[in-house]
């Protein structure tokens, strides 16, 4: 997944967009106090699937940009 745009829907659920027109992925992410993602999981067309730790990583990159 490459992720371009990022949308806060609240404390834990993510919206993704590759494209600020295209097809979103949901996020489900648990973070720790550090707002650092530690585990998460993706929704895109009902299929669900864990993310890998580079996604992990680049959430936690974009996230703490925002704040």
């Amino acid at each position: 997944m490459k992720i371009k745009y990022i949308e806060k829907i609240n404390l834990t659920i993510y919206k993704i967009k590759e494209n600020i027109y295209g097809v979103s992925d949901y996020l489900d992410i648990d973070f720790d106090k550090n707002l650092t993602a530690l585990k998460g999981t993706s929704c895109r067309h009902g299929y669900f699937q864990n993310l890998t730790n580079q996604e992990l990583s680049e959430i936690t990159r974009i996230v703490n940009n925002q704040i």
